[in-house]
């Protein structure tokens, strides 16, 4: 018997249509951030929305062109008049361009406005205490608050901030969960405070320590199971790297595996003399240093 196999073939969709939730089409209105959100269209991978003033027949600018794989997407305008597009697309085929109008009035007062923050990005992991804190700036707004506490915002106070600018730099002293907040304000009104959270972990994970196969092991099993430990440790999450070589140098690797535990089995390897070692990463990007190199045997 012989079977065949048919070739996956994407969704076509370019008959379809992008229907629009918000902000809905002329709307007239003083909130300067709008949350564009739309159906999603089946087969679609991605949706491209512009934004451009006044309108598509005669642009003075581009404001925005994106591709965003969700279906939504925050933005905050200045005061104007504005077209809006937006279409799904997929690697063979698209959708036609559904339109909107909207109209952005201005206002001194800040109560309704809201601030989008824009890095670090929420629950973010580094190992770079050097931080830069952006957000989109609003028009009306004369000045930003800025606050940066440890773990919580009844923790302990690390920062607090007057600035004009949309970015502040600063060295985050300690390791551990941070959250910040930055809020718009002018004479009269402010805005609501937006926040978000991240860690910062600069320490190095623990030299993992060789278990088995020992030193110098001579074996003869076609199933090799390496084993290695590390401690416990406290911080962010840590994968090991495995790597297997013919030469002490390691420069001749016949192996190189991310490994979520602390063993590995091997099963494909020929006769011969091989090296091995481990090294840990963690998700802040800190890596260990190397652990010692063993030697072993695969024979008959």
């Amino acid at each position: 018997m012989i079977w065949g196999c048919t070739e996956w073939q994407e969704p076509q969709i370019g008959e379809e249509q992008v229907y629009v939730l918000t902000p809905r089409d002329s709307l007239k209105t003083d909130v300067a951030t709008q949350l564009f959100y739309w159906y999603g269209v089946e087969g679609a991978t991605h949706y491209e929305l512009q934004i451009v003033t006044p309108n598509f027949g005669r642009i003075d600018q581009l404001v925005l062109d994106t591709n965003v794989s969700g279906t939504k997407y925050q933005f905050t305008l200045n005061p104007g008049e504005y077209e809006w597009s937006i279409r799904a697309y997929n690697n063979s085929s698209s959708t036609g361009y559904t339109v909107h109008r909207l109209y952005i009035d201005s206002t001194l007062n800040l109560n309704n406005q809201q601030l989008i923050l824009k890095s670090p990005s929420d629950n973010d992991t580094t190992n770079n205490p050097r931080q830069i804190f952006k957000w989109q700036s609003l028009y009306n707004a004369d000045s930003y608050r800025f606050e940066l506490w440890k773990n919580s915002f009844t923790g302990d106070f690390v920062l607090f901030r007057d600035t004009p600018k949309d970015t502040l730099a600063y060295n985050v002293p300690g390791e551990g969960r941070f959250v910040w907040r930055v809020r718009g304000e002018n004479p009269s009104s402010n805005t609501i405070y937006s926040d978000r959270a991240f860690y910062l972990d600069t320490t190095l994970p623990n030299t993992p320590v060789l278990q088995q196969p020992d030193d110098g092991d001579f074996i003869n099993s076609a199933q090799l199971d390496f084993q290695w430990t590390r401690g416990s440790q406290t911080g962010s999450s840590i994968r090991d790297t495995f790597f297997l070589a013919t030469d002490p140098n390691m420069t001749d690797l016949r192996e190189r595996r991310q490994v979520k535990g602390n063993t590995l089995s091997l099963d494909t390897l020929s006769n011969g003399v091989y090296y091995w070692r481990v090294r840990s990463y963690d998700k802040a990007g800190n890596t260990s240093s190397y652990s010692s190199t063993r030697q072993f045997t695969l024979q008959p």
